[in-house]
């Protein structure tokens, strides 16, 4: 099974294990009033199941709400490594000290 980003972190959630703050939208206007909700700067993030978004545009930043519309609207509904991008990650921009990316597999055959 794969994930987007926005399903795993309710998964976290869900599972009572801290997510910072995101909304996922499918507009431009919604994305402009996240980015007012939370302040800026914000990251837009295309949510497709597949790794790579950033290298392949797909996670932008934006210094404006009116930044973070504009570039919603040119991210929504394009294609992306395959996949069509009909929603986004809008959530705080963060400084990253550090980067780690956790996986899991369930191998079926060996339960």
């Amino acid at each position: 099974m794969r994930l987007t980003e926005a399903q795993a972190k309710q998964i976290l959630r869900e599972a009572s294990l801290p997510v910072g703050a995101f909304a996922i939208v499918q507009t431009a206007a919604a994305a402009a009033r996240a980015a007012e909700a939370f302040g800026s700067p914000v990251m837009l993030k295309a949510q497709i199941p597949r790794g790579g978004r950033g290298k392949a545009g797909g996670v932008r930043r934006a210094s404006t709400p009116e930044e973070a519309g504009r570039i919603a609207g040119e991210m929504l509904g394009t294609t992306l490594l395959g996949y069509e991008v009909d929603s986004l990650v809008v959530e705080p921009a963060a400084a990253v000290e550090h980067e780690a990316f956790l996986a899991f597999t369930y191998d079926t055959s060996l339960r």
